[in-house]
């Protein structure tokens, strides 16, 4: 055998080890486990947490509480009764707020998942836009609605403490005595009536109509969930006691 032909047989025999060392070595691809294959980028961040207060907002803001007076005692037959909806949701988005329609302590506005329905025609896993009562306000949104003559005093008041702040971007905390803000990523009971006017499901009842679930804050994207009536505990935004979610829910229904 000459060397050319030598050369060649070498040749094809190198091709051949090639060939099926290729096919004999499976390729390991890491795949992070949080992203299905397959979808966008937009799928992926599609009803991830997320708000408009920022922590700086959140520490330089205005406080105020509101004391709530109520022209007869709630009791929460009467609650569940003016009620179109209660339902376990759970906080996608704090979107934006206004003192429109509420110039005592204003609306926090954005979007929520329904869980699970209690009462009403929701359906389990729809997502609508919700409006609840207080949160943070521009001072400059929220004095639209306020007398003129108090907005004079407090502006003459923060001239005499040398405060001098852009109302555009300064921010105010309102919110009714034992009420909670909403947060983005936690799950709640709510009880909602549709506001036509607002467009959005109206958290109603005061501190007995938002209360908030022993469940960790979603910090990836809010999906329903599975959840333990038993072992899961509900709130009370008066006394700050918790019950189970199970024993709350059998008290609604039997005042339905």
């Amino acid at each position: 055998m000459n060397k050319k032909k030598v050369l060649v047989a070498f040749i094809a025999c190198s091709i051949l080890i090639s060939i099926i060392l290729i096919m004999a070595i499976k390729p390991t691809i890491k795949v992070n486990e949080n992203i299905v294959l397959g979808e966008t980028t937009a799928e992926r961040t599609k009803n991830k947490p997320s708000t408009f207060v920022t922590e700086q907002i959140k520490e330089t803001a205005e406080d105020a509480q509101v004391a709530t007076e109520l022209n007869e005692e709630v009791t929460m037959k009467g609650l569940i009764d003016s009620t179109e909806n209660i339902a376990i949701v759970r906080i996608i988005s704090l979107d934006s707020s206004s003192a429109k329609f509420d110039p005592v302590v204003g609306n926090t506005y954005g979007k929520l998942l329904i869980n699970s329905v209690v009462k009403g025609n929701l359906k389990e896993g729809e997502i609508v836009d919700y409006a609840a009562l207080g949160g943070y306000l521009t001072i400059a949104e929220w004095e639209q609605y306020q007398p003129a003559a108090a907005n004079e005093k407090r502006d003459f008041l923060r001239e005499q403490s040398g405060i001098k702040l852009n109302k555009e971007e300064s921010y105010i905390h309102l919110q009714f005595e034992d009420n909670i803000d909403v947060e983005e990523g936690k799950t709640y009971i709510a009880y909602m009536n549709y506001n036509s006017e607002m467009g959005k499901y109206e958290i109603t009842g005061f501190a007995d109509g938002l209360m908030e679930l022993s469940i960790e804050k979603e910090q990836k994207r809010v999906s329903p969930i599975n959840i333990d009536s038993q072992k899961v505990m509900i709130k009370n935004n008066h006394t700050g006691e918790y019950e189970s979610l199970e024993s709350y829910t059998e008290k609604v229904k039997s005042n339905m």
